[in-house]
């Protein structure tokens, strides 16, 4: 049996916690609020800034670093939201040169891909193969398509100089 007169095995305290309290209240209502916002529709997107890194340009060629600018630019995002940003740290000619050309061919890779809502962003790895299109494709996406790749040789035997 169990003697009357010994002190129980535990025993409770109230504590004042009112800082700790306060603070996890808070931290709980930051986190509701930030669940209500991402789930309310139609909220703005935030600015995104994308850097790619270059410096040398036998080691990296302008190619590859021209591929990367492309599959970025043509990323299905808000144009006003999305900047792209080349860091050439090895000061190549060639590399400027290459991207100056990107630009051009940017202007009808990133509309096409929007456009005709293509999947696969790198302009390099797209063209890899023969043609994608099937006999069932437009006529308007056939020549569309004929017409970037040939832009796409132009812009890779620059890139190779």
């Amino acid at each position: 049996m169990a003697n009357p007169s010994s002190l129980p095995l535990q025993e409770r305290k109230p504590r004042k916690n009112t800082i700790p309290r306060v603070a996890e209240l808070i931290i709980l209502f930051l986190l509701f609020s930030l669940l209500v916002y991402r789930l309310k529709p139609a909220h703005e997107l935030p600015s995104v800034d994308m850097f790619v890194t270059t410096a040398d340009p036998v080691l990296e060629p302008p190619i590859i670093t021209v591929n990367t600018v492309l599959s970025l630019l043509a990323v299905d995002y808000p144009a006003n939201k999305l900047a792209c940003y080349v860091s050439d740290d090895g000061c190549s000619p060639l590399t400027f040169y290459a991207l100056v050309e990107a630009a051009k061919f940017a202007k009808l890779w990133v509309p096409s891909c929007k456009k005709f809502n293509i999947a696969v962003r790198a302009p390099f790895r797209y063209f890899n193969g023969e043609s994608l299109w099937s006999e069932d494709s437009s006529l308007d996406f056939r020549d569309e398509w004929k017409k970037i790749k040939g832009e796409l040789r132009t812009l890779t035997l620059i890139s190779h100089c």
